[in-house]
């Protein structure tokens, strides 16, 4: 009987373990997806053209 218990419980910490895993990968890759769109707007706004007219820029 313990034998089963413990199989069962082995299973299911390697299931979690999976699960985990799959989601901090997750999580990491929506992160680095983030970084890369705002480096991405800061590039685009850097190289836009800008009117300074009465020392405004419009």
């Amino acid at each position: 009987m313990n034998l089963i218990e413990e199989s069962f419980q082995t299973k299911e910490e390697k299931k979690k373990k999976r699960t985990t895993g799959i989601i901090l990968g997750l999580i990491i890759f929506v992160v680095i997806i983030i970084i890369a769109i705002a480096g991405y707007l800061f590039y685009i706004q850097s190289t836009t053209m800008r009117l300074l007219l009465d020392r405004t820029i419009k």
